[in-house]
């Protein structure tokens, strides 16, 4: 989930459908479970398909889901890491991950979610932040196509909004050359 990557969403699928279309429609239960009445997925990854079929949610069913996600502490510590590595062993590679979301370190109190982009959505970003007990859940969609840290300035400006305060945030950090910005 730190940069973005579809292959976890893959694994997942495989192993707890098991299989892609099995998973699918358990993601489909659970945001049926989570009254998230305008959603339906059609894939595990959430990218356009190459069909004309799509699938879809709304802002207030995606805050649902943030909210519901954060209730794991584990999925906390997944997507308020800004970086991860795993050494070489005798089963794998050395493998480094940066999170795409540069809030993380760059706005005080941020704690997470997740970035996105496709073409049709644009530079996207589900985002939460603490201060002073209160946690504050937003998104940003479509903040501009070519742009991608548009999403982050926005992000903060309603944070700040939210938190009744203005903060000057920390010089934005960067990303590794390279590395996708999605």
């Amino acid at each position: 989930m730190l940069p973005s990557g579809c292959d976890a969403a893959y694994a997942l699928g495989d192993i707890y459908g098991p299989g892609q279309t099995k998973f699918v429609a358990k993601m489909n239960k659970e945001a049926a479970a989570l009254k998230m009445t305008s959603t339906h997925y059609l894939n595990v990854d959430g990218l356009p398909t190459s069909t004309k079929k799509e699938g879809y949610s709304t802002p207030h069913d995606l805050i649902l889901l943030a909210r519901y996600a954060l209730t794991s502490t584990n999925f906390q510590a997944v997507v308020g890491h800004q970086s991860y590595s795993m050494s070489k062993t005798t089963g794998h590679a050395a493998y480094s991950w940066t999170n795409t979301n540069l809030l993380l370190g760059s706005y005080s109190g941020a704690i997470g979610i997740k970035t996105g982009h496709t073409n049709a959505a644009g530079y996207s970003l589900v985002f939460t932040a603490k201060r002073d007990g209160r946690t504050l859940i937003g998104l940003v969609l479509n903040s501009t196509t070519t742009e991608s840290n548009r999403r982050f300035k926005d992000a903060a400006a309603m944070l700040d909004w939210g938190f009744g305060a203005k903060t000057t945030m920390l010089r934005m950090r960067s990303l590794p050359a390279g590395q996708a910005t999605d």
